[in-house]
């Protein structure tokens, strides 16, 4: 099923995290092939409740574990090195969270199935 899989640092962001997160979501997309559509960077410093909205994100139209992968490893990392929690969504539905670099359990193979239908 095509969708959106997503990530986007649920604690408060400043312009560095937001600089560094679109850094890091550049370099994935640009670091290799891709099957379908290369990853992506949002920023809404005020969506209306005046909590900053980063993150990334892959458009996927078929099952492509590897890529949906690809980007749960810079969820990670940004995670990680900036001690925040990011959460994890497919569909606007949410898989789960990474906190201070550590996957909730099970994060890794629902990332997998994004778009598996």
């Amino acid at each position: 099923m095509p969708g959106f899989l997503v990530f986007f640092v649920t604690d408060a962001v400043d312009d560095d995290l937001a600089s560094e997160v679109r850094s890091r979501v550049r370099r994935l997309a640009s670091s290799r092939s891709w099957i379908g559509h290369a990853p992506g960077f949002f920023d809404d410093p005020d969506p209306g409740e005046g909590v900053r909205t980063t993150g990334g994100y892959l458009r996927i139209e078929r099952a492509v574990g590897e890529d949906a992968v690809s980007l749960l490893s810079v969820a990670e990392a940004v995670s990680a090195d900036h001690t925040v929690t990011v959460e994890l969504q497919w569909q606007e539905r949410v898989l789960g969270h990474v906190r201070a670099g550590t996957a909730d359990p099970g994060l890794l193979e629902a990332v997998r199935r994004a778009g598996a239908g």
